[in-house]
């Protein structure tokens, strides 16, 4: 019986093992091509270092911290939360979020996806119902799914900072699209989270500076556009 609980095979040479060659950003012009292994990787260990500083803050007694941290479920949420995209492959953000019925729609998607993910892997209907539950609840409102939800975040900076500083300016087309992202973290429920936040401002300004000037010479029009002005503005 313990045959069927996990499925070797698959778990080396099936599906999970395509995150490793499915691209993200696929339809930006980028230096690097960024596996979603790769970023998944990037929102896990920066969930870890995240979760482990809100619990050195907890057991400070720090007020703003209600709650110590479930490291484990923080790990296991960002490991999972784009494993359907080994069948789906990604959805750039822009189209994704773009209008609310196609959100809805992507997500029943995603998740038919992820059934075809885990089906192959193992014999456990009880498995496969506690790995999907982790995925739908990846980036819920509890401090676990917001922690996983700015690691995400995060990693999506980092990776056009680098092409950035690499002289891919085509990457400030998604400025003002970062800029909206960033917004979702000035929420209050991300208050225990709010100096780490309030740290990415700055780099916020820095990485999206357009070195052209506001003439739109950077491939869009209105240069850097208003959302990330208005950014600037505030410093």
């Amino acid at each position: 019986m313990s045959s069927t609980i996990l499925n070797m095979r698959e778990m080396v040479r099936g599906h999970c093992a395509r995150l490793r060659f499915t691209f993200r950003h696929n339809t930006c012009c980028v230096q690097h091509l960024e596996s979603v292994a790769e970023h998944a990787y990037f929102v896990g260990l920066y969930a870890l270092l995240i979760a482990h500083s809100v619990n050195e803050r907890f057991m400070m007694k720090d007020p703003s911290v209600a709650a110590e941290i479930d490291v484990a479920a923080v790990l296991e949420r960002a490991i999972l939360h784009d494993l359907e995209e080994a069948r789906s492959g990604d959805f750039p953000r822009g189209f994704k979020y773009s209008d609310p019925e196609l959100k809805a729609q992507l997500d029943i998607a995603a998740g038919k996806a992820l059934d075809q993910v885990l089906a192959p892997l193992t014999g456990s209907p009880m498995m496969r119902a506690a790995w999907h539950a982790l995925w739908r609840d990846a980036k819920c409102d509890t401090p676990e799914g917001c922690i996983v939800a700015f690691a995400d975040f995060l990693s999506v900076l980092s990776f056009f900072a680098f092409e950035e500083r690499g002289g891919n300016w085509s990457v400030l087309e998604h400025c003002n699209l970062m800029v909206q992202y960033f917004e979702e973290f000035r929420h209050p429920r991300f208050d225990f989270i709010r100096g780490l936040v309030e740290q990415v401002d700055p780099l916020m300004k820095e990485f999206f500076h357009d070195p052209r000037g506001p003439d739109g010479s950077c491939g869009h029009p209105g240069g850097a556009g208003p959302a990330v002005r208005r950014l600037r503005d505030q410093s």
